[in-house]
């Protein structure tokens, strides 16, 4: 999650694999492996301070864990001053970022940034970022731009890379694509190679990180196709080529992040049931009018379940309004916000016309930050029932800010407790009822975790 901190402090909130790219693709550019000029390096030296010093003196807990960051300073210089090309540079302040092995800290590449210009008195209008409506020209220039799908939502479950939703309508489900089938290749690039990045890898996040590799393997310019490589339900190895198509939902573009689509699902099951999945606790603007719709369409039904499954996280304060409309109560919190000097409360603003009825709620290793704080909030105050798997443990609030390199840098500045104390991060948010996909269940067409939050809804 990402704090922002201005003369009023507010809270905003980001899961830090969405800055990594989760949404448009991450990966280095031609420019990042050019030799570095003369004053490349001075910048990277001056962006290498400015991480270091930032860290040492704004991390919640001053000894850091016990990490001796002088020496992770002198060993990430070293390599700085033989860096050749940018990737390097980056790679020597990561490594040193890493040695905290905690969520939220990061080296952001500047391309990401492309449409935020570096401050100058010399600048013209047309130079500034936006900060009003956008107009239909710029609109559809980032649509143009911006990475694309086929509509396919895949995992690793049972040990192999498996699609476990398919979008109706998209070019996947109108090639035939079924959850449960066995994704081995993207234009030519294994995915078991892909995975294998991880292997070994220390990453209490790995579900989040394993997400990332294989739904970015699938993105790319508008209307291109992708050639594709699965094993279906017997065995049969299949070879399709999908067009990339624009995605759902509206673009959302928030501070310094790349701007990224968020979009919302609502239905009613049978019961009836009420139905709710969002990509991203972002876009307020569009998502939380949705949101409240779908709670008072369903005010007379038998229960009601929030699928969280696969969202990052996203502004914090979404949160403890999404809460209030299933807490009827004043004075409930979901959790404590601590830095080194202050700490604030995640008060939930309870609605005068709240849903009271069984409320389940849906999470799984991909999960994180503000997903986590909603889960845990309400696991804790026994208002609702979580099912899935255990949850990320990415849950630190933390800030962007801009590097002299023009590079992002994202830090965490404070440590999150849920109502009962918590900690998140790294811990996560256990379920009250771990159920997760299977083959099986993929192939057949059920969700095991829906299927038993529903069960139980019924069954109260």
């Amino acid at each position: 999650m990402l704090f922002s901190n201005n003369s009023v402090k507010i809270v905003r909130i980001v899961a830090f694999i969405f800055v990594l790219g989760a949404a448009p693709c991450a990966l280095p550019q031609d420019a990042d492996f050019a030799p570095l000029t003369v004053e490349q390096r001075k910048l990277n030296l001056e962006s290498l301070e400015k991480v270091w010093t930032t860290v040492r003196d704004r991390h919640w807990d001053p000894t850091l864990g016990g990490v001796d960051w002088s020496a992770a300073h002198q060993a990430a210089l070293l390599k700085i001053q033989s860096a050749k090309n940018m990737q390097q540079a980056r790679s020597s302040m990561s490594e040193m970022l890493a040695k905290l092995k905690q969520s939220h800290f990061a080296i952001i590449p500047s391309d990401l940034y492309k449409e935020i210009q570096p401050a100058s008195k010399n600048r013209t209008p047309a130079d500034r970022p936006e900060t009003g409506a956008r107009t239909k020209s710029a609109v559809d220039s980032a649509k143009r731009e911006e990475e694309c799908g086929v509509g396919i939502e895949s995992a690793v479950i049972d040990g192999a890379a498996r699609v476990v939703f398919v979008e109706a309508g998209s070019p996947a489900a109108r090639a035939g694509v079924h959850t449960g089938w066995e994704l081995i290749s993207v234009d030519g690039s294994a995915l078991a190679e892909t995975m294998s990045l991880l292997t070994g890898a220390d990453l209490s996040e790995r579900e989040l990180f394993e997400r990332a590799l294989l739904n970015q393997a699938f993105l790319g310019p508008l209307n291109e196709s992708v050639q594709t490589v699965f094993r279906d339900e017997g065995g049969n190895v299949r070879q399709l080529i999908l067009d990339r198509v624009e995605p759902k939902g509206n673009l959302a573009k928030f501070g310094f992040l790349p701007q990224t689509r968020v979009w919302i699902e609502a239905r009613q099951l049978e019961g009836p049931i009420g139905y709710l999945r969002f990509n991203m606790f972002l876009d307020p603007e569009h998502l939380m009018p949705a949101y409240e719709k779908a709670v008072r369409d369903c005010s007379k039904c038998q229960g009601f379940v929030i699928d969280l499954r696969g969202n990052p996280g996203g502004i914090g304060p979404m949160a403890m309004g999404m809460a209030g409309w299933f807490m009827n109560r004043k004075g409930r919190r979901l959790g404590t916000l601590k830095a080194r000097d202050y700490t604030v409360d995640f008060e939930i603003n309870p609605r005068a016309d709240t849903f009271d009825g069984p409320l389940a709620v849906l999470v799984d290793g991909a999960s994180a930050s503000t997903s986590e704080i909603f889960a845990a909030g309400l696991q804790d105050l026994g208002r609702a029932r979580v099912f899935g798997t255990k949850t990320a443990g990415a849950a630190l609030p933390s800030v962007v800010i801009r590097l002299p390199n023009l590079d992002g840098f994202q830090y965490a500045e404070a440590t999150y407790t849920s109502r009962n104390g918590r900690v998140l991060e790294g811990g996560g948010v256990t379920p009250d009822v771990v159920v997760t996909h299977t083959r099986e269940s993929l192939l057949t067409g059920r969700d095991a975790a829906l299927d038993a939050a529903v069960n139980w809804i019924k069954a109260k």
